[in-house]
């Protein structure tokens, strides 16, 4: 069985680190991370976050274990100083609350591309499900639906 991860647990302990980093690093909050480390020189350059919106998979979307569906985000607003356009897509299901972060469905494809084909894995048959791109900052799709006879019970 896949390890789970705790989508709700690690927000929290993100929260938590931020938080004891804003308060050791006050004039440092939101900035370029030399400056955090103490470069004499370094210019503070804010980092915007980019969370594109998922298109698909969306309510109305059947998925079936085995065939290969496309994972497609909005591309058209990106901000001008992006930490990383390396992404992620991780696979979730409501019922628990958690994705599969060992298992990715796909992993190192530039954000800027708006899509990613992806293998729907053999798990079990749900309405539950949802994806998660995860590149500078991490969003959930809608829930949707995998049909298909289960390998994976999780």
């Amino acid at each position: 069985m896949p390890q789970e991860f705790n989508l709700t647990a690690a927000r929290n302990e993100t929260d938590s680190r931020l938080a004891h980093a804003a308060a050791t690093y006050p004039a440092a909050n939101g900035t370029d991370a030399a400056a955090v480390a103490g470069a004499d020189d370094a210019a503070l350059v804010p980092r915007d976050v980019w969370s594109p919106e998922i298109f698909s998979p969306n309510a109305r979307d059947v998925w079936t274990a085995g065939s290969t569906v496309a994972v497609r985000w909005d591309t058209a607003d990106p901000p001008g100083e992006v930490t990383s356009y390396a992404g992620r897509v991780l696979l979730g299901r409501s019922s628990v609350t958690d994705v599969c972060a060992e298992h990715p469905l796909a992993e190192g494809f530039n954000l800027t591309q708006g899509s990613v084909k992806v293998k729907v894995p053999a798990v079990k048959p749900s309405n539950h499900y949802f994806v998660v791109l995860i590149g500078d900052s991490g969003n959930r799709s809608p829930s949707f639906t995998i049909l298909g006879r289960p390998l994976v019970d999780w």
